[in-house]
Parts: structure tokens; C-alpha cells; sequence
């Protein structure tokens, strides 16, 4: 399948320009939203998976312990009308809540995704109060069996990393060399035991 890491992001460039989209959801609940690190990773900025759960104490996961600010992103699965296209549209969690969620959940198709919304962007290219306003188009009866596409992963964005790797990134601000993937893995369990030297 198309990862979104295949630039299949979803973005409006101008201020006031707008696009139509539909929301790919049955319900707005099947919106996920994730808690991550942003860091660089070459000249690229990355989101990188937090390690601990909110009850969790913050050395759980090194990134929180090194105070790399926390983030809750949500990566909303959207269908480009005009490009007919699924995309991912990356969005701060809290405006999703505060903005999107009750327009999404109070739709009076079947299926979110039986909605056509046109949204606009307010704000200038790098202007950090840009917002974005839900629009309500058209309304029919698609649901999420009627789409053939395969979705991109939403997930597909965010980097896994071990507690080893990012204590690696913290000391040489970089990510352990990746294993070349042609090794088949094979399941054999544990080869030593699980203690290390710290």
C-alpha cells in the first residue's frame, strides 16, 4: 500500500484558498489521535511514537526524561475531491476537538465519509494562527464499503523507536544506522537473556 510517507499529505498553501474533501470515518470516534516527540532526523523534522502512557512516570520514555516536548497529533484520513485522492491531513489534536470534532459528529449522512466539506485556510504561508473552517457541501449516501482505495496508514508517519534508540539520538542527535532489510526474520524466541549492561 501508499504510505503517507509517499507525499500523499493533504495541504492548502493560500490564505483563504479552499479544497473539498470528505472525512474517510464511519463516525468521528474512529478518529485516533497519538502522543509524540518532534525531532529532526537529517533535515527533516519526524514525529517519534512517546514511549510511556499517561500514567507512566516521565523516564519511561527518554525523549519526556530529556524534556523534547510532548505533542498529541491526530492524522486525519481525508478524500481530495478534486484529486481524487485519500491524503492525510496532520492536525494538532486540540484543534481537532475544539474545532472539527462536533461538526464530524453531528452529520446527518449515514457515514462521516457521506459528507462533502469544503474547507478554507485563514492565514498567510508560515503564519502560526492559521485555522482552518469546515464548510458543509453536499451531503449523499457513500459509506466507507463504497471506497476500492487502499487508505494510507496514518501511522505510517510516526517512527517506532526503542528506549536504546532514542537515548542514541539524545547523546549523537541521530538514530542508530537502520539493518539493511533484506535479512528475512526469523521467530526463534530470545537468543540470550533479556539483561544488559548498563
Amino acid at each position: 500500500g501508499q504510505g503517507a510517507g509517499n507525499g500523499t499529505f493533504f495541504s492548502i498553501k493560500n490564505d483563504g484558498e479552499t479544497k473539498k474533501v470528505r472525512f474517510l470515518y464511519r463516525t468521528a470516534d474512529d478518529i485516533d489521535s497519538y502522543s509524540v516527540h518532534e525531532v529532526k532526523v537529517g533535515e527533516k523534522r519526524r514525529w517519534v511514537d512517546c514511549l510511556k502512557d499517561p500514567s507512566d512516570p516521565e523516564s519511561h520514555c527518554p525523549f519526556c526524561d530529556a524534556g523534547i516536548k510532548l505533542q498529541n497529533r491526530t492524522f486525519l484520513l481525508v478524500w481530495d475531491e478534486e484529486e481524487q485522492q485519500a491524503k492525510v491531513w496532520e492536525r494538532s489534536s486540540i484543534q481537532v476537538a475544539k474545532n472539527y470534532l462536533d461538526i464530524l459528529k453531528n452529520v446527518s449522512s449515514k457515514e462521516v465519509v457521506g459528507t462533502v466539506f469544503k474547507v478554507k485556510r485563514n492565514g498567510k504561508p508560515g503564519d502560526m494562527k492559521t485555522s482552518y473552517v469546515l464548510m458543509l457541501l453536499t451531503v449523499d449516501d457513500l459509506t466507507m464499503d463504497d471506497l476500492q482505495e487502499e487508505l494510507p496508514e496514518t501511522d505510517a508517519t510516526i517512527m517506532k523507536k526503542t528506549a536504546e534508540e532514542m537515548e542514541y539520538y539524545i547523546e549523537n542527535g541521530e538514530f542508530p544506522e537502520e539493518e539493511a532489510p533484506e535479512k528475512k526474520t526469523e521467530h526463534k524466541g530470545f537468543k540470550k537473556s533479556g539483561t544488559r549492561e548498563v
